[in-house]
């Protein structure tokens, strides 16, 4: 894996981290936790340890909020992921972002249960009962994996 498939892996997930809108310490606890299962998964002989995640995410936070915005979030999405194209194992990479950045801080072991009733954890179990809603998702979600 070259270094910018990396630099792009790591920033596709910290755009999704950050788009979670939770406070810093708890984006930089689940970025630093998903960045050592991805290094585990993905990429075992790269260099990567927590402080370094940790000195990542910081020095690169003002870029990746940027990209996190509602102007620019599409299009880096995109861009990331069509960067990461040529990787044999893109698929396996972006479901783990996903599971991720998509599972919430409970889940992840950042927030405590007693925080169920957020409005994140409630939107994130919303039934979607119409046939558009449910078609939008499912696209959604191909996209990402294409």
């Amino acid at each position: 894996m070259r270094a910018q498939n990396w630099t792009d892996i790591m920033t596709l997930l910290a755009v999704m981290v950050v788009s979670n809108k939770m406070d810093e310490k708890a984006e930089l606890k689940m970025f630093e936790q998903a960045a050592l299962y991805l290094r585990d998964m993905a990429a075992p002989n790269v260099t990567l340890t927590e402080s370094f995640a940790k000195d990542w995410m910081s020095e690169n936070r003002a870029d990746i909020e940027i990209q996190a915005s509602s102007v620019y979030y599409d299009g880096a999405i995109k861009r990331l992921v069509k960067n990461l194209q040529c990787l044999a194992n893109k698929s396996d990479i972006l479901t783990a972002i996903m599971k991720w950045t998509l599972s919430g801080p409970l889940e992840a072991g950042i927030i405590s249960p007693d925080r169920r009733n957020s409005a994140q954890h409630k939107l994130r179990y919303k039934r979607v009962d119409d046939e558009a809603s449910q078609r939008r998702l499912t696209g959604s979600r191909l996209a990402l994996a294409s």
